[in-house]
């Protein structure tokens, strides 16, 4: 192979391997977006299986204020006061709880399951792209060097000639 030959085929050779780059910058590039995809759909399965319906617990008006702050001797006064203020009618309100919602749970979890295998098969798919594009890369690396060499030998070859 000529010395023009051989850098014809060097350039074509780095075209190729920097094509190669981009497509696994783009790869990296759609791994990225499924794990922001998964970090949604774990948040929203989080969410439904965390949501709570809003319950309330009558409390007794001859009871003290479960909401005062203990001090030394006792209940404190303010809160004594602010908590007696409150009209009898609405005292039973006051202490509200939330209780964890199950019902959609099951649904929750399927959901999150058939997301989740979705996103893994994809994950996995392009995971088995990019090994197949390093180890292109790594060939075309490997056959840049060898023509480099042929480059380096008929430079050489050319200036023994010449002198």
């Amino acid at each position: 192979m000529g010395l023009i030959a051989s850098q014809g085929r060097l350039l074509l050779l780095f075209a190729r391997k920097s094509d190669l780059e981009l497509r696994g910058q783009m790869i990296c590039n759609r791994r990225q977006q499924l794990a922001t995809r998964m970090e949604r759909v774990a948040k929203a399965y989080a969410d439904a299986l965390s949501n709570t319906t809003p319950s309330t617990n009558p409390i007794p008006t001859n009871t003290v204020n479960p909401y005062a702050v203990p001090l030394e001797g006792g209940i404190t006064p303010e809160l004594n006061t602010m908590y007696s203020a409150i009209p009898q009618t609405q005292q039973s309100l006051v202490a509200q709880s939330d209780r964890l919602y199950t019902e959609d749970d099951a649904v929750a979890s399927a959901l999150y399951e058939a997301a989740s295998a979705i996103i893994q098969s994809e994950d996995k798919k392009l995971e088995l792209e990019l090994k197949n594009l390093d180890t292109q890369h790594k060939t075309i690396e490997t056959e840049i060097d060898s023509v480099q060499k042929v480059i380096d030998k008929n430079i050489e070859r050319s200036f023994k000639i010449f002198s």
